[in-house]
């Protein structure tokens, strides 16, 4: 929470079946809560086993540092994603035009998005294609930071 400007945003993916967790967390940590986005994927459902049931959407949580009250440009709070992202072997990746859409709509130009799951660099690419703002991503994992670098790249190049 220290490291977020006032009006600074936090954006999560939440899976449904942890959603209560996620905005209990959340709502624990001083940050207020702002929206929530809703991501569908009707055509690649999600099978959530524990339950029964086919998930055709995702919550994507957005929270916010006190002060600084400026709202993001109106958009809408619903799209359509593509579901897993095929890219690369990474267990939890997003589908980059889901990402881009996000980046697209709750940033400007100069804003610093900084993802502390790298993961294989799906936001980067997103934050590079969106272009204007600046990126700063980690992981534990230097296998997927190794990933990451190489799309990265390839964006630059392509």
């Amino acid at each position: 929470r220290e490291v977020l400007r006032p009006g600074g945003l936090l954006v999560a993916y939440a899976p449904t079946m942890w959603l209560p967790d996620a905005l209990d967390a959340l709502r624990n940590s001083g940050l207020d809560y702002h929206w929530q986005f809703v991501v569908t994927f009707p055509q690649h459902p999600y099978q959530v086993r524990a339950k029964g049931l086919a998930s055709a959407y995702r919550p994507v949580l957005v929270f916010r540092q006190p002060g600084g009250e400026t709202n993001p440009p109106w958009s809408l709070d619903v799209f359509t994603g593509g579901g897993r992202s095929k890219e690369s072997d990474h267990p939890w990746e997003q589908a980059a035009d889901e990402v881009h859409t996000l980046v697209q709509t709750l940033t400007q130009p100069g804003d610093l998005i900084v993802d502390p799951f790298l993961g294989s660099g799906t936001t980067a690419v997103a934050v590079q294609r969106v272009g204007g703002r600046r990126f700063v991503g980690c992981d534990i994992e230097e296998d997927w930071v190794d990933l990451a670098k190489s799309r990265i790249a390839a964006g630059r190049s392509g």
